[in-house]
């Protein structure tokens, strides 16, 4: 500014607010406060007015009886939430969820009874999470987590156990990890390849009971299905799609029989145990029976990207986004 003052964004208080100090140096001094954040800043030529934006992407997790249509929202925060994970039973969601403030670090774990109660945090570092899986069983959790700005190949998986948690335990390194069977993992590893950083999955055994098998490029693992079989999806051209593999699949995929999953167009989906729920590009939301492949239609509209099945595909959880802008003008700023 013209009269030898700086103005700048910070959390240095707590929340994003706007902070004033001297060009040549000084304390700061706090101009704005509230939960923000405030960005985007200009000041008018004369010094006196300022205009900024104070933006909030705001979400709560509801659950949704899919028989009867009824919803309950879970959640009364107003934060940020990236992942929601259905227990297999639906009596327990799995949740990250962070500060609606964008520059303040990270998400943490936290585990809800799906009546709203009983919160409990499992995490304790601010992280970045990839993904949040339960065991079939129901009585632990997988989960990808970096420390923030960590190269993506350092990123590790975790288990935890549900009904009595404690320190989560060190599985390895993988961005993905699903479980496709008792102590076993499906888990996306990200390596360096020819100068390139590429992914593949590992099965592995949670109490290294056995070797990691490597499965094939452009193969992605999703979860054990009804049947003592894997949904799986391929990326190969000649191949492209999900497929429901058996069990044994990735001892010799030659041999092995495999079954096409025809999906409509998706841009999300979770997997229960007898069928796949899926929202198409127009907002369409399915569900396609493994066994069968036939398809139902759930929802005419459905806004969440975020959501998750039970196994018994009765009860879906998913997080309901709220995003506000506005501009805010403030005059005499030196009076």
């Amino acid at each position: 500014m013209k009269n030898g003052f700086i103005i700048f964004s910070s959390n240095r208080g707590g929340n994003t607010n706007l902070w004033i100090v001297p060009a040549k140096g000084g304390t700061p001094v706090q101009l704005t406060k509230g939960s923000g954040p405030d960005i985007g800043l200009s000041v008018s030529v004369d010094g006196q007015k300022l205009v900024y934006l104070q933006q909030q992407t705001e979400g709560n997790v509801w659950i949704s009886d899919l028989k009867s249509n009824n919803s309950k929202q879970l959640t009364f925060d107003d934060r940020y939430i990236s992942i929601v994970s259905l227990s297999p039973d639906g009596k327990n969601i799995a949740f990250t969820m962070k500060d609606i403030d964008p520059l303040k670090p990270g998400f943490e774990l936290y585990l809800q009874d799906s009546d709203g109660n009983n919160r409990r945090q499992l995490t304790t570092i601010p992280s970045d999470f990839y993904s949040v899986n339960w065991s079939a069983n129901g009585n632990q959790i997988a989960f990808s987590m970096g420390y923030l700005n960590a190269p993506q190949d350092s990123i590790k998986v975790y288990v935890i156990n549900a009904n009595d948690p404690g320190e989560p335990g060190l599985i390895t390194t993988g961005s993905d990890a699903k479980w496709i069977a008792p102590n076993r993992l499906a888990v996306s590893k990200v390596i360096l390849k020819n100068g390139i950083l590429t992914d593949h999955y590992e099965i592995i055994a949670t109490d290294k009971s056995t070797p990691p098998v490597t499965v094939e490029d452009s193969v992605a693992i999703g979860r054990s299905i009804s049947g003592n079989m894997i949904l799986i999806r391929d990326s190969h051209f000649a191949k492209k799609g999900f497929w429901i593999v058996p069990s044994n699949y990735f001892d010799n995929p030659v041999k092995a029989k495999a079954k096409k999953l025809l999906l409509p167009n998706i841009i999300s989906g979770s997997a229960g145990f007898n069928s796949l729920i899926v929202k198409d590009t127009d907002n369409k939301l399915w569900q396609i029976d493994y066994a069968t492949g036939k398809k139902q239609k759930l929802e005419e509209s459905f806004s969440s990207s975020d959501f998750s099945v039970n196994d018994s595909n009765s009860k879906l959880a998913y997080v309901v986004d709220r995003y506000s802008a506005k501009l805010v003008l403030m005059e005499n700023i030196f009076k």
